[in-house]
């Protein structure tokens, strides 16, 4: 699956290997990063909001699968019937694994969703950004709800979202359709990712972007239909959060605070805002600059082409206009909601920033390969936002443990 900028595999077998240990590697840095407290604690912890810990109960003690289908479906304010799917996968797993089990499901979907935006980044940019951009998508701080059962919702949408931009370059409008439809009826502002779709599929040309205005557009069709005409008909607004509950100068003002405010909690503020974070980078770092410095030896006895700064450049075009896209229009559609550093809410601009950032890389990496000092650079950049990441990610597991 690559027609892009980015080198095709050598054979679907090679191919197959690549994703398959792609995907242990994501699974296995999220483990670490985000869930390493429940794998080894006695007991996990239990946060406030996790509805889905009330489900089970309900559905353990008092009725069957069915009934609690039922309830959760129809007493659901934000009318989000696909939640129906998250329950079920969590009980499932709560049933033959324990609490424990639901942890590892998240984990997986983070996983699964890590590989699949790194196989569309592959198709765009160099070999190599692919895997940065997964790693990126499971360490950036900026989203701290991966441990929070009740945001399996929104990472489940933002899987759909990312596998219905898979049927979209390969020409599957119909199935990126339905994607995106399941993706608004699990959580509404993960499918705002959607607005890749066109960079992926060629570059972001004509073609490409009125076919996916058209599939975004019937998508968002449906789910207006079903939430302003069929929910709010069968279950009531218990939050007064369906369309009307809020003024027009409010959605303004959360518009224009989460277009002023994410994209420097996507790309800076989120990295940095700890002196922990600071301290175990700067430790990291100082033990990779050796393996830096021979990377970099050998990347200059066999370099290749440079890299296409003009696939570079379109990337950081379209990372910078999901990551606004999602954040800008999220905080609109949540106006009370903050947009700080520990939100779910920024997850609709998880794949744009992370694009952002890998086009970055790759512009870097076109500039200044032909240096010795550029060559350095060029690794130590990605090191230093993964082990930033990563520093981030473990302090958020501790908060966790403690709370």
């Amino acid at each position: 699956m690559n027609d892009g900028a980015g080198p095709a595999t050598s054979s679907p077998a090679a191919g197959r290997l690549r994703g398959v240990l792609l995907l242990l590697l994501f699974l296995g840095t999220t483990l670490v990063f985000d869930f390493g407290f429940v794998l080894g604690d006695d007991v996990p912890p239990i946060l406030n909001d996790d509805w889905p810990l009330h489900a089970e109960l309900v559905w353990s003690r008092h009725q069957g699968p069915a009934e609690t289908i039922r309830e959760v479906f129809l007493m659901s304010w934000e009318g989000r019937p696909l939640r129906a799917i998250d329950y079920g996968l969590r009980l499932g797993a709560h049933r033959l694994f324990g609490l424990r089990g639901a942890f590892l499901v998240q984990a997986a979907i983070l996983a699964l969703s890590a590989l699949v935006l790194a196989r569309l980044v592959g198709r765009r940019l160099p070999r190599g950004f692919d895997v940065l951009a997964g790693l990126l998508f499971v360490l950036h701080p900026a989203d701290t709800t991966h441990a929070w059962l009740a945001t399996m919702m929104a990472k489940l949408a933002l899987l759909y979202t990312l596998l219905a931009m898979i049927a979209f370059v390969r020409g599957r409008d119909l199935l990126a359709f339905l994607l995106l439809v399941a993706g608004f009826l699990s959580y509404e502002l993960s499918p705002l990712a959607f607005a890749l779709a066109p960079f992926f599929a060629d570059g972001t040309s004509r073609k490409s972007l009125r076919r996916a205005a058209l599939v975004f557009a019937g998508a968002l069709l449906v789910y207006g239909l079903w939430r302003l005409a069929v929910f709010s008909a069968i279950a009531p607004d218990l939050r007064g959060a369906m369309a009307g509950g809020t003024s027009a100068s409010t959605m303004l003002a959360a518009l224009g605070r989460g277009l002023a405010g994410v994209l420097p909690i996507m790309l800076f503020e989120s990295w940095v805002r700890s002196s922990t974070v600071l301290a175990t980078a700067g430790w990291a770092l100082a033990a990779a600059l050796p393996l830096l410095l021979f990377v970099g030896h050998r990347r200059r006895q066999a370099r290749g082409p440079a890299a296409p700064t003009r696939a570079a450049a379109g990337a950081l075009l379209a990372g910078l206009v999901a990551t606004l896209a999602g954040a800008g229009l999220s905080f609109a559609a949540m106006p009370t909601a903050d947009p700080g550093v520990a939100s779910r809410h920024t997850i609709a601009a998880l794949p744009g920033a992370v694009v952002t950032l890998c086009a970055l890389g790759a512009l870097l990496n076109g500039l200044l390969e032909r240096s010795a000092v550029g060559r350095s650079l060029i690794l130590l950049v990605p090191a230093l936002l993964l082990a930033l990441g990563g520093a981030a990610r473990l302090e958020t597991q501790d908060d966790y443990r403690d709370a």
